[in-house]
């Protein structure tokens, strides 16, 4: 009776390991999957030609490097999980600021391809023309931009399409703006140079404003990062400090319950903090 009991046991326990194991495979199949078609869109949007295989390869190997460290230095099994698993969902957010940098350089740039657009169109050439001149002279990203608005225009699309395309691309109250006054003046019949001129003026005052408004709430920006790093500093100096104690916050279930809890506070308070010192102009 004794023999057929652990055999069901074993059984039982084998069963669940496949299951398991089944249900983790397809898991990491759905996750790869899912990784390389949001990193080719993301691939495609900063011009960045990398397969996204190379990228979850990539994003695999720090995965796993961040777990061994986190293990070392913290010695449970549990907290080298939660760092492995908190690191597989960065790379949108990596994607997300690699691309509002980009843009945000498209939108330092733009007042100087409107005004170099503006004297070519001046000087008699046509707007495709002044395009092609444009992308020689300026340096990427916009000339990126503006080159692919080029090739549409130059196969067929039409020149509202295309720079409603291009509009969809940067997503910038900025680009709208231009983008809204070209179209105006193309259909209306004025004179889009004089219109490039002042939409170049426009553009430049409001990032002028927006860094102004930058450099004053720079503090309070530095002040939600200091404290919210505070306290993960503290406690790494608790752990060389008094390291018997600080174990038991990464391996008892209280520990592990603080942990969760002092995450979400200093989450929810930097998250005010942003909200507080970030002012839309």
């Amino acid at each position: 009776m004794i023999y057929l009991i652990i055999l069901l046991f074993g059984i039982t326990v084998a069963s669940l390991m496949a299951v398991g194991a089944r249900i983790l495979t397809s898991a990491a199949a759905r996750y790869r999957e899912t990784f390389k078609t949001q990193a080719r869109v993301n691939l495609t949007e900063l011009y960045v030609f990398i397969e996204p295989e190379k990228v979850f390869v990539l994003n695999v190997a720090a995965l796993i490097l961040a777990a061994l460290i986190a293990l070392l230095l913290s010695g449970s099994f549990i907290v080298a999980g939660m760092v492995g698993v908190a690191l597989g969902f960065t790379p949108p957010f990596i994607f997300r600021y690699l691309r509002n940098k980009r843009i945000d350089k498209i939108m330092e740039q733009l007042p100087d391809s409107l005004v170099s657009l503006s004297a070519s169109l001046k000087a008699g050439s046509s707007l495709v023309q002044a395009l092609e001149v444009t992308v020689k002279e300026e340096a990427p990203p916009i000339s990126q931009e503006l080159n692919l608005l080029l090739k549409e225009i130059r196969v067929g699309v039409g020149f509202a399409e295309a720079m409603d395309n291009m509009g969809k691309r940067v997503n910038t109250q900025d680009m709208d703006l231009v983008i809204a006054g070209m179209k105006i003046s193309r259909e209306v019949g004025g004179n889009l140079a004089e219109v490039l001129d002042r939409l170049a003026s426009t553009v430049r005052r409001k990032r002028e404003m927006e860094g102004k408004i930058d450099a004053l709430t720079s503090q309070g920006k530095m002040q939600g990062v200091v404290m919210t790093a505070l306290p993960f500093l503290l406690a790494a100096a608790l752990w060389h400090i008094e390291g018997e104690h600080m174990h038991r916050l990464f391996t008892e279930p209280m520990g592990w319950g603080a942990l969760a809890v002092i995450i979400v506070l200093v989450s929810i308070g930097f998250f005010f903090i942003r909200k507080i010192v970030n002012i839309d102009v």
